[in-house]
């Protein structure tokens, strides 16, 4: 009744229920914050690793491009070389060919 008559009641009254609204934020933050850390968080680490490998794949595809690339200069350079050397071989067989006909004819 003193409560009633100071007027103090009401403000206890609305403590409690402060007391009680902040006791189930409380609540609702702890359970937020525990499926950060056993879901998100795990998921994130995942994403990342996922993410590093992929950098590292494209990195790989990238070197194995270049690689190819320089591969097939390099047959060609030697096919080229082949060529003229065939070319020479030829030439050089027509003359001992004509030279052998000079002779013989």
């Amino acid at each position: 009744m003193i409560e009633e008559a100071a007027g103090t009641r009401m403000y206890e009254c609305k403590k409690l229920a402060a007391q009680k609204t902040i006791e189930k934020k409380e609540a609702k933050l702890k359970e937020i914050q525990t499926i950060l850390e056993e879901e998100i968080t795990q998921t994130i680490h995942k994403l990342k690793e996922e993410r590093s490998s992929y950098l590292e794949y494209q990195k790989i595809m990238r070197e194995i491009e270049h690689l190819s690339r320089l591969y097939v200069a390099h047959q060609f350079v030697c096919a080229e070389e082949t060529k003229v050397r065939c070319a020479e071989e030829l030439n050089e067989m027509q003359e001992s060919i004509l030279k052998l006909q000079e002779t013989i004819g």
